[in-house]
């Protein structure tokens, strides 16, 4: 409608603009929505990880104590 009541220069403008418009519009919203995606499958498997490190990490822990233990055993008898 606007081409057909506006001259020609305004008529490409207005169609180059609603164009440029609607591609980088599209993209950046396929980006944005891509990125919630991707940031939501991540999150739920690092907490998953968080957890089997601090298992780890308790794991170790028990190990040092123990090997400090036998070591003070050892150098006293």
């Amino acid at each position: 409608l606007i081409a057909s009541r506006t001259n020609e220069t305004f008529a490409f403008f207005t169609k180059f603009y609603f164009s440029a418009l609607l591609m980088i519009g599209g993209i950046l919203g396929l980006s944005l929505v891509n990125s919630i995606f991707v940031d939501a499958m991540v999150a739920d498997n690092n907490d998953d990880l968080e957890l089997k490190v601090k298992d780890l990490t308790s794991k170790i822990d028990s190990l040092e104590t123990k090997i400090d233990r036998l070591l003070e055993e050892k150098n006293r008898g």
